[in-house]
Formats: C-alpha cells, structure tokens, sequence
C-alpha cells in the first residue's frame, strides 16, 4: 500500500511539474506567437468594461480595417498619451476626412469625451481571457518568476526524492489475478 502511494505522489509531482512547465512557457511565449499571427495582447488593468471584460483579463485584439467596425464592437485603442484603452463602439462619425468612433466602457454612465479617429484604433477585441492578466503581472515581477521557479523546482525535488525512495524499497511485489491457482 505505501508503494502504490510513493507511486502515485511520484506521478503526481512529474505530472504537476510538466504541467506547471508548459503553462509558464506557454505565458511566456504566447504573446510572441500571438505578435506572429497578427494578434496583439492587452491586460485590462480598470473596471470600466466590468461585466463583459473584468479587470486582470487579457484582451486578444486583431487589426481591423476600420470600415467593417460596427456600432456594438469593442475595440482598443490608443489615447494620444499612449495609454491602450478597450471599449465598446455605440456610434460613428465622420472626422477629419475619415471615421471616427464614440466609444463608452460597459460599466461607464457616460460615453467617452471624444470620438476615437479611425488613425488611433489598434484593432477590433477577438476575446478576453478572464484571470490571465494577473497571472502575467505576477510572472512578469522578479518575485512572481522567482517563485514559479521555486514551484518547479520543489516538484522535481519531490519527483526524485519519491523516485530515489522506491528505488530503495524495491520493486513491487507482484499482483495477484484472480482465479490463479498456486
């Protein structure tokens, strides 16, 4: 019985570390494969899109050509500051010999002050990956990848302890079958 437990804690641990493994690569390289494909990443660091896009989502934006945005998209854009802002279009207008668009955060009362021109659009929100903006801010602090580090590296200590520990007590005793005849 200890066996079969040693066993399933050293299954456990490789499979956890594998896991924890290929989820942090994933995070680390998602946004260059996401760059690759003509996709860009954003984490939702305010409410003003709560319930539809909460804060420490990612948003995956596409660009778009501004001609097939319509009223009821969210899009991101940049404010003339630099600040990445995600939003919901709820009209449009012309300006300046192009489109703009009125936008307002679903959580907002009142639109936003000025039209987005069509120049400032970074591209239409794909999806939102609820969570994974915190994920991404802690990993992206020296704290947060220290400690992922620490996980992995605790769980291969564990594999291997419970690896060296079987291999101390022994292979396991064969099974019995039912209805063998000794």
């Amino acid at each position: 019985m200890l066996i079969q437990g040693l066993r399933a804690a050293h299954l456990t641990a490789r499979v956890a570390w594998v896991g924890g493994t290929v989820g942090i690569l994933g995070l680390v390289v998602l946004p260059a494969v996401m760059s690759l494909l003509g996709h860009q990443m954003f984490v939702v660091r305010g409410a003003s899109m709560e319930p539809a896009i909460p804060i420490g989502s990612v948003v995956v934006v596409h660009a778009v050509d501004p001609t097939k945005i319509r009223v009821g998209d969210v899009v991101t854009y940049r404010l003339p500051q630099g600040t990445v802002v995600t939003h919901r279009v709820t009209g449009i207008v012309s300006q300046d010999g192009g489109r703009a668009f009125q936008t307002k955060g679903d959580a907002s009362e009142s639109p936003d002050p000025m039209p987005v021109p069509e120049t400032a659009l970074v591209g239409g929100v794909e999806y939102a990956l609820p969570g994974i903006g915190y994920l991404l801010y802690v990993l992206g602090s020296t704290a947060g990848a220290l400690l992922a580090l620490g996980i992995l590296a605790a769980l291969i200590m564990v594999a291997w302890s419970v690896d060296r520990l079987l291999g101390l007590i022994g292979p396991a005793p064969p099974k019995k079958t039912a209805g063998a005849v000794r």
